[in-house]
């Protein structure tokens, strides 16, 4: 067998082992990384600002809204004033913020977002202090003002407003929306819906109230149920 001479054997080795790992590339340069993008800011709920009805000689109805719930909360778009039922004032509302009335014993107290809690009363009404701006109860917007009770199983809620107002609420919450072309339909619901209100003022005096927001009686939504056909129809 030919053997190599051990010089060039050892070249040749060399040669191979080196030539074995081949050289890393360059790393490459880091991506930047792209700065967040804004996040437009939330827009503020929208607040119904529903028109001033205002009819002389219209009567007061009130409408229990809430009966017998362990906790409710109230608010409103404007500040709300907090009286007890003879004028005194409690306290104010913020405008947007959201309070809780609770029961204890046979009180009710009111407790601000911070935690503070009231003195403790039978009853309390709360007035916008801007007089058509509505009220919020449970999340929802009424007309007028609300008078909060003490009841044998936690709180009625009583929502107290003009007779004209309220239909407003009535008519499309028991008709559901309508096109102009049932406006008829409409103003019928409203003559029935003002002569069943009118015949049934008082109907549950002893629970506070006239009549329920509910099917027991007319349903009512408040400022979410009406409607411009409601407003037409109404106003006819």
């Amino acid at each position: 067998h030919y053997r190599l001479p051990v010089p060039l054997l050892l070249v040749l080795l060399t040669g191979c082992v080196s030539g074995s790992v081949p050289d890393q590339p360059p790393s490459p340069a880091p991506r930047p990384i792209p700065a967040p993008r804004p996040v437009p800011p939330r827009r503020p709920a929208q607040v119904p600002a529903p028109e001033p009805v205002t009819i002389r000689g219209d009567p007061e109805i009130r409408i229990g809204i809430v009966v017998g719930a362990p906790r409710v909360s109230v608010g409103g778009a404007e500040a709300l004033v907090v009286n007890q039922l003879d004028g005194t004032r409690v306290t104010s509302i913020p405008p947007g913020e959201s309070w809780g009335v609770s029961t204890v014993a046979e009180k009710l107290v009111l407790i601000s977002p911070g935690g503070w809690i009231s003195p403790s009363f039978d009853a309390i009404t709360l007035v916008a202090a801007e007089p058509t701006a509505p009220i919020r109860i449970n999340g929802r917007w009424y007309r007028g003002l609300g008078e909060l009770l003490r009841d044998h199983a936690g709180i009625t809620v009583v929502n107290r407003l003009g007779l004209e107002a309220y239909l407003l609420g009535v008519v499309s919450s028991e008709m559901g929306r309508r096109g102009s072309n049932e406006q008829s339909a409409l103003e019928a619901q409203a003559v029935v819906s003002r002569t069943f209100a009118i015949r049934n003022l008082g109907k549950w005096k002893a629970n506070g109230f006239d009549l329920t927001a509910t099917v027991s009686d007319q349903v009512y939504g408040g400022v979410s149920g009406e409607t411009s056909e409601a407003r037409a129809a109404v106003t006819a």
